[in-house]
């Protein structure tokens, strides 16, 4: 593959994203620099376990759709592993995390319920301790 090519695929998803970023009126996070899309400056040390979180939660959406007890558990442990009694690291204040607070905290009381209802099964009692904190 030539460098055109990846940088052309490179600029379409980047601008993908910034048309998300649009939508949820955030516009300067992707900006768009001699005809090249790239994270703004001020976002780069951007910090946060809100894709990990999301990620694990989904992981453990699905399994507990096809009634995989065990899978569901260890990803909703690791999902409420990175999540706090105060909510997901946000170290930069960002607006976008603070604006779906509400709702990741239903996800991870979502979470740490199905881990409490299935505690017999759960092997990180930490995990247990972190859910019975956020209910």
């Amino acid at each position: 593959i030539n460098d055109n090519k990846i940088r052309n695929r490179r600029n379409v998803t980047m601008s993908k994203i910034r048309k998300l970023f649009l939508i949820l009126k955030n516009e300067d996070f992707i900006e768009l620099k001699s005809n090249i899309y790239n994270i703004n400056d001020k976002y780069l040390d951007f910090n946060c376990d809100l894709k990990t979180f999301m990620n694990n939660y989904e992981l453990g959406e699905t399994a507990k759709k096809v009634n995989n007890i065990l899978d569901a558990i260890k990803y909703y442990q690791l999902c409420i592993n990175c999540y706090n009694v105060i909510g997901i690291c946000n170290p930069q204040k960002l607006e976008l995390i603070n604006d779906y607070n509400d709702k990741i905290k239903l996800l991870a009381i979502s979470s740490a319920k199905y881990l409490i209802n299935n505690e017999n099964l759960c092997y990180d009692q930490d995990s247990i301790e972190k859910a019975k904190k956020i209910i």
